[in-house]
């Protein structure tokens, strides 16, 4: 038993097994509280389990292999005796129990990622950042927080002196991280927000691809079905629309597709609950301006399984939801600097932090060694990705090809040189040239135009977009649609 478990598969370590049947269930430490199962009389505790710890300065997560706590220990042998009596056999000794075990598992404020505390700590303006943090029971190190504090100033959610800009003000009000939250905000000005919203549910909620075991290399082949572009995100996004669009039109036949296409539908209705969710926060913070009416229909939509009704986007925020392009650059603005270049000589790839990376086995850009399918043929390539986990490895989980070109154009801070053409992003983090240097003014007017047009739907509702306005904006999504598919075909139209 293990949480990525389907719902069905788990039910089945409560059956009562057959006279003269002995039943043993394997579990992870979701045993611990998760679960009461009324027929155990004995347990096994291995007194270990696995921890997320989040590394500050590398921004990555991995799974450690600790020692339990002495109240985990006590959680364990409460199993046996849970209804009945029971007995426990705990496999390290009494000295390391009583001597060396924790009293209790370590706070999750010393092993996760401080940046939603952070954002929260500096909305509630009570004082500086460090200092209100540094009064936790069990404070984190300073250098950690303000590791937080930096990668939020790089994400535009604080300024240089540590106070929320528009930007950072929104993002404290989303239950999202704030990639996440700021592809939610990016979605509703590129309108692909259908879109925005799928992948900023999945990505918050369990897997909705389900690989049972055993059956690996079939649900990884029902996977790639879906796959669309070199995009994991628009490879999720395919598989809800069509399991959707299944559910509004047959739903009797959703259980046997699913079955089929190893897709899990308790996790699509949680996703498709957390897009509700979302949906009704953007209303509620003015970012979606729609007619009070349509607001408290979408508000009132509840959605409990497949023949339920979903809610439905209003038209003019979702032109692009089907346009990858859009979407791709959509991501790439909203994750950056999680970014990863792929070399096409060497077939090596590393983070801008120079740190060696590889795509996890379950990526539609997976192959085998973990190389992406197209770092072939001598062009260099990008790739914007969610988080990265480290094992055996540091692996990006879930990714995407980028036109770099787009990345140019809206993220960072950039020092372009107009005669030679030379892009500094970021102090150096990206170098890049210009094919056509003359092509360096347009994409200062370009990057102005944007942030000015992000900044005034930041302030007001999207609304307030002038002529002048959407013109520009029409502009710059025929930019990212053109550049992406020159981008496609050839290159970019930058070199290194």
């Amino acid at each position: 038993m293990h949480s990525t478990i389907a719902t069905e598969k788990q039910e089945e370590a409560f059956l009562t097994p057959p006279k003269g049947k002995r039943k043993i269930v394997l579990a992870t430490n979701i045993a611990e509280t998760g679960i009461t199962i009324p027929d155990i009389t004995c347990v096994v505790d291995c007194g270990k389990h696995k921890e997320i710890y989040f590394d500050e300065k590398r921004q990555i997560s991995q799974l450690k292999e600790n020692f339990v706590s002495r109240a985990n220990a006590a959680q364990r042998r409460g199993r046996a005796g849970r209804v009945q009596s029971g007995v426990c056999f705990h496999l390290f000794t009494k000295e390391r129990h009583d001597e060396k075990m924790e009293e209790n598992q370590k706070p999750e404020m010393l092993r996760l990622s401080l940046q939603d505390l952070v954002l929260r700590v500096a909305s509630c303006r009570i004082g500086a950042i460090e200092d209100v943090i540094l009064q936790a029971l069990d404070p984190p190190s300073s250098e950690n927080i303000q590791r937080a504090v930096t990668s939020l100033i790089q994400v535009d959610a604080l300024d240089e002196k540590q106070n929320l800009t528009k930007l950072g003000t929104h993002l404290s009000r989303l239950p999202l991280d704030v990639y996440l939250g700021k592809l939610l905000i990016m979605s509703v000005m590129f309108r692909c927000l259908d879109a925005g919203l799928t992948i900023a549910a999945i990505c918050s909620s369990k897997s909705i691809f389900y690989s049972p075991l055993g059956l690996e290399n079939e649900a990884q082949t029902a996977k790639l079905l879906f796959k669309k572009g070199d995009s994991d995100f628009l490879t999720m996004c395919n598989a809800y629309y069509k399991w959707r669009n299944l559910c509004q039109t047959n739903s009797k036949g959703e259980s046997e597709y699913v079955r089929k296409t190893f897709l899990n539908t308790k996790n699509l209705i949680s996703v498709e609950e957390l897009r509700h969710q979302f949906m009704n926060l953007l209303i509620e913070m003015k970012l979606v301006d729609i007619s009070q009416q349509d607001a408290r229909d979408i508000q009132r939509c509840r959605f409990h399984g497949p023949k339920s009704e979903f809610f439905r986007i209003p038209p003019e925020y979702d032109r692009f939801s089907r346009d990858a392009s859009v979407i791709d650059a959509c991501v790439a603005a909203s994750f950056y600097p999680k970014l990863i270049q792929v070399d096409g000589k060497s077939g090596q790839y590393h983070t801008l932090n120079n740190q060696p990376v590889f795509v996890h086995p379950g990526s539609v850009n997976s192959s085998v060694g973990g190389k992406p399918q197209f770092a072939q043929g001598g062009v260099t390539r990008w790739m914007a990705y969610h988080s990265l986990h480290k094992g055996n490895r540091l692996m990006a989980a879930e990714c995407c090809t980028v036109d770099i070109t787009s990345v140019v154009a809206l993220c960072g801070d950039t020092d372009i040189k107009g005669l030679s053409g030379i892009i500094n992003m970021d102090s150096g983090r990206i170098r890049l040239r210009l094919q056509h240097p003359l092509s360096s003014i347009s994409l200062r007017i370009m990057r102005s135009k944007t942030r000015e047009m992000f900044e005034k739907l930041l302030g007001e509702t999207r609304s307030s977009w002038d002529s002048k306005e959407e013109e520009w904006f029409e502009t710059i999504i025929n930019f990212i649609q053109n550049h992406s598919a020159h981008f496609r075909q050839h290159q970019s139209l930058l070199t290194l």
